[in-house]
Formats: structure tokens, sequence, C-alpha cells
């Protein structure tokens, strides 16, 4: 059956568990682009079945800002300057800073990143320079390695989280779409989620050509038949050949005004 961890309040989960001793260095990561460090003996030890203490009452944290990641550090200060901190935000921007940026925390924190209005930290975890990221959405990721932005840099772009244009005056076909990936994901669709449903759309095009017995020759021979006209997202046609696996060779240029495409630009060669 178990055994009991920790008592919890209503409606209260646990997020994160993790092993320290009492001068692990613990750095505290807020949603408003803070941090905040102290040594793990600093905080309140509890029993088995103890609910805690409120951060509010342990950091400086404002009103209606909550803590976005806990990240106990056992390596010496002095070897900081080798690990990295990666973040992410709530508008899918990321970076990545030397770990030693934050060594010289004062007591009432110190700007980890500076974000836009309306924008949150998600989240942040230590990793090297040989690690690969993979941030992840209900519909995309991305794995990415960028370099050092400082301390205050507001970062840099890893992932688009745009909702989907033109979804409040959908055609019928595409209205049908977002209905039933609505249903299907409990979400409302993004960019992404239309072109991940464009590309896999064309992969099964191709498997369906190349039939039952597949092989590696079966599915490029598939893929060279697929022919498709525009779909309900306005994308250009895609044409594969024996000569010619691009797909396309055409685009345009637009950009997003008012949570609709404003083209900008006639059908590029």
């Amino acid at each position: 059956k178990g055994l009991s961890g920790m008592a919890t309040k209503e409606e209260d989960v646990i997020t994160t568990l993790f092993v320290a001793n009492t001068h692990t260095q613990l750095l505290f990561f807020t949603t408003d682009g803070m941090v905040y460090k102290l040594k793990t003996w600093r905080l309140p030890q509890g029993g088995r079945t103890s609910k805690g203490k409120a951060i509010i009452n342990i950091l400086p944290i404002p009103q209606g800002v909550s803590i976005a990641a806990i990240m106990p550090v056992d390596a010496p200060e002095e070897d900081w300057d080798n690990l990295q901190i990666f973040f992410a935000t709530s508008t899918g921007d990321v970076r990545r800073n030397a770990l030693s940026d934050f060594t010289n925390v004062k007591s009432n924190g110190k700007i980890a990143m500076k974000l836009p209005e309306g924008v949150e930290l998600v989240n942040a975890r230590i990793c090297t320079e040989d690690d690969d990221i993979m941030l992840v959405t209900a519909s995309g990721y991305s794995a990415q390695t960028h370099e050092l932005g400082g301390a205050a840099v507001e970062g840099l772009y890893g992932v688009s989280v745009m909702p989907l244009p033109y979804a409040d005056g959908a055609n019928s076909a595409l209205a049908d779409w977002i209905g039933r990936y609505k249903q299907r994901f409990g979400a409302a669709p993004n960019i992404w989620s239309a072109m991940g449903y464009n590309v896999a759309d064309v992969f099964i095009q191709g498997l369906e050509a190349a039939g039952p017995d597949l092989t590696a020759q079966r599915f490029v021979d598939g893929m060279e038949s697929v022919h498709t006209t525009r779909d309900f997202f306005g994308s250009p046609e895609y044409r594969f050949s024996k000569t010619d696996h691009l797909g396309n060779r055409v685009g345009r240029l637009a950009r997003i005004e008012n949570g609709r495409w404003a083209l900008i630009s006639d059908y590029l060669q």
C-alpha cells in the first residue's frame, strides 16, 4: 500500500522531489523571472506527515507569483562555470546561462530573466553544453542549443505556441478538423498542429501508395507518387518525383495581425 510521505492540503499535489544534504544550495526560480538562493538547512524541517510551510513565508515572493522551478546544486560554487541553466517561458522563448551567473544572489533575489508583460517563466533546468534539450508543447517540440545570453537577456525563440490563424472564420473542412482536434486533445490547435497535420498527411499518402509489404524502396516509390492539391489550410501544392524530393518550391511571406494571416508577398519560387 505504500507509506505517506507528506500530508497535502485539499487539491494540492507534490510536484518536485529530490534528495539534498543540509549544505546543498537550492535555487528557486519564480514565474516572474526572479531567482532566490537558500541552503537546505534554512528550510524548516517537518515530520513525515506535516503539510510544510508556505514559500511566501520563507522567500520575499510577491502576491500572485509562484515557483516555476526548484533546483538543488550539490556541485561546489567554484565548479558552477562548468554547468549551465536552461530557461523556457510560456511563449516558447528559451535561454541558456552559465550557472555561475547565480552564485551571488542576495536575500531579496536577483533577476534571472527579464520577461515581457503577460509572459511567465515555466521551467528551468541545469544542463551541460553537450546536453540535448527538448521543448514539448501540446503539439510540437524543438531540440535547441544556444549561446550564453547573460543573466538579464530576454532570450531566444525556442518553439511557437501561436494560435491557429483564421480559426474563427474557418471553412467547413477546417472547422471540422478543429472540432475533431479539440475532442481528441482537449485544447484548441495552434499553428504547429496544422503544420504537423499537413506533414503527417503527406506521409500517410506515401505509405498508402507503398502498400502493406513495406520496404525502403517501396516507401520511396510511394512518396514519389504523392501529389496534393492545396488543402484547407491554404498550403501550396506538394508534388514529389524521381528527380525532385523537395515537395514544393513556392511559398508566401506572411505575418500575424490580430490573429489572422496578413500576406505581404505573392508566391515566391
